[in-house]
């Protein structure tokens, strides 16, 4: 039996009617809600995970802050329960604070403390030399861009006495297929007389905030000083690492320069592997100290 196309036609409005008087009674009866999780600590350079499962809540838009500037948002596309992530890209040391909204209304908010990038573990008694002859270097990565104004070292020189004029150098260098490249992006010195024999956080403040994007870079540790060719100052920096079977990562290299007897100075070779992997303790810190 075939129904005429006028039945049809009222029958597709008819049930077009009820979806809509359907759609109407369960946004009614649907009322949002959310359960928002923020992170409560991090550092600078390396971003953190803040979340919201948000249910009932289709079209609204969720939004994040960090510090009141926004960072992100997300229109919520379903009624059914949802999860929206955020990336939190730290840049800044001490508490941040960290907002969540729902369409102009908050959600959640918090603080999260954060620290400087780099390890402060100090413990054993293990640490590398270097000087104007030998360089250490340390590899750190960051996931977003960050201003560096210092970097902290855990030190100590290995002579009681040394040249009145050397100076303890840091430079910040790019990376070059897992190593430090030969262009220097930043330089900070103090003068060796700061190093005690005994081991002690010595902080290096750049003359202005260096801006460095997502990437891998290099800290390079080398000793400035007169007569280099004849006796070297020597300074020792402390790391972590007791596994002597383990290969040394990405992130700890070392270089032994050659004296150029036509410059009368020491020049770069190739930069090597650390013996087995370490940890330097070292500190890059968005704030001068």
């Amino acid at each position: 039996m075939q129904l005429p196309a006028s039945n049809i036609s009222d029958i597709g409005k008819a049930g077009e009617v009820i979806g809509n008087i359907s759609e109407k009674i369960d946004v009614q009866q649907c009322t949002p809600s959310y359960s928002a999780t923020l992170p409560k600590e991090g550092k600078i350079g390396k971003n953190a995970v803040a979340s919201v499962v948000a249910t009932c809540a289709k079209g609204k838009k969720i939004e994040l802050f960090l510090n009141e500037e926004k960072i992100g948002e997300e229109v919520v596309n379903s009624n059914d329960e949802s999860t929206v992530t955020f990336s939190v890209p730290f840049k800044t040391e001490g508490a941040n604070t960290i907002k969540i909204s729902s369409n102009g209304e908050l959600i959640k908010s918090g603080e999260a403390s954060v620290s400087p990038l780099g390890s402060n573990d100090t413990s054993g008694v293990k640490n590398d030399a270097f000087s104007a002859k030998d360089l250490i270097a340390s590899g750190f990565e960051i996931e977003n861009e960050i201003g560096v104004k210092s970097v902290g070292v855990f030190l100590k020189k290995l002579y009681s006495t040394n040249f009145k004029s050397s100076r303890v150098v840091v430079e910040i260098r790019p990376n070059d297929n897992d190593a430090p490249a030969e262009s220097i992006i930043a330089t900070a010195a103090v003068p060796f007389d700061k190093l005690t024999m005994n081991e002690r956080w010595i902080w290096f403040n750049f003359n202005e905030s260096v801006n460095l994007k997502k990437g891998r870079y290099w800290l390079v540790f080398r000793v400035e000083q007169e007569k280099a060719e004849i006796i070297n100052d020597v300074a020792n920096i402390h790391y972590v690492g007791e596994d002597t079977e383990k290969k040394a990562g990405w992130y700890s290299k070392k270089m032994t320069l050659e004296w150029d007897k036509k410059e009368g100075d020491y020049k770069e070779t190739e930069w090597q592997p650390a013996n087995y992997d370490r940890i330097y303790s070292v500190l890059i810190s968005s704030e001068t100290h």
